[in-house]
């Protein structure tokens, strides 16, 4: 549990050093290989203590099959972060928030869809266009004030933008509806691995179920190495054929 909340509270100081970086226009994309939605459910995992100590119904629907790409980590785990805490915190109580997410074709490219869904009292029109302002915060009439900074749906919304997708609100009295698309490169072979990997740094396959020591294994070796992991036996050998 500690562990869980210094990792929380990481994500924050690194997302407000983001926050700094982003008014002076010096962000960065940095982006590692890895299976997209496997990482999605590892973050969302980090959600069932929140949405009990608010009394929330949490459903997950990420695509199962593992699907391995390049995309920048830290930035799809923000974007999932505050959307996900923002549908947990204004939801009312025995609410309901469904989070999704699947790969999709959008023309001659590959994109990942994701939609936070939750139930509860609606953003009014008026206001909708404005949830994406830095520091703008919401009086919700279930009582529950934003809590947090008005930073974080703006950071949101600045990092789709960066990474070259967009997002959308759709909020009406039965529920509010958050849309990401995000682009991806999808990586199915060992050749394009290679074709993507930074020149002078070796690849290594880490497999792993432990996702914790996986994690560790794979920030201790990302300095010298471009880093594959793999929970199971099957995901390592779906990167190798």
């Amino acid at each position: 549990l500690n562990k869980k909340n210094a990792e929380r509270l990481l994500k924050l100081v690194n997302q407000l050093l983001d926050f700094r970086k982003l008014e002076k226009r010096e962000l960065e994309l940095n982006e590692e290989y890895g299976d997209i939605m496997g990482f999605m459910r590892e973050q969302l995992g980090a959600f069932n203590g929140l949405a009990q100590s608010n009394q929330v119904v949490l459903q997950i629907n990420v695509t199962p099959q593992a699907s391995y790409a390049w995309f920048d980590k830290n930035k799809l785990e923000s974007v999932v972060f505050n959307l996900v805490s923002n549908a947990i915190k204004f939801s009312p109580a025995y609410g309901i928030v469904a989070f999704s997410a699947k790969i999709q074709l959008r023309g001659t490219e590959k994109i990942v869809y994701i939609e936070v869904k939750n139930n509860g009292a609606p953003i009014p029109e008026s206001l909708q266009s404005r949830v994406f302002e830095r520091y703008f915060q919401l009086d919700m009439p279930n009582g529950k004030l934003n809590q947090g900074t008005g930073i974080g749906l703006s950071i949101v919304k600045d990092y789709v933008d960066f990474l070259g997708g967009n997002i959308t609100l759709n909020s009406n009295q039965e529920c509010t509806i958050f849309c990401v698309q995000l682009p991806i490169h999808m990586v199915g072979t060992d050749t394009d691995l290679n074709e993507n990997s930074i020149p002078g740094k070796p690849c290594i396959l880490l497999v792993e179920d432990d996702p914790d020591f996986l994690m560790y294994m794979e920030r201790t070796l990302k300095p010298e190495y471009v880093i594959t992991c793999a929970k199971t036996v099957t995901e390592a050998k779906t990167i190798l054929t």
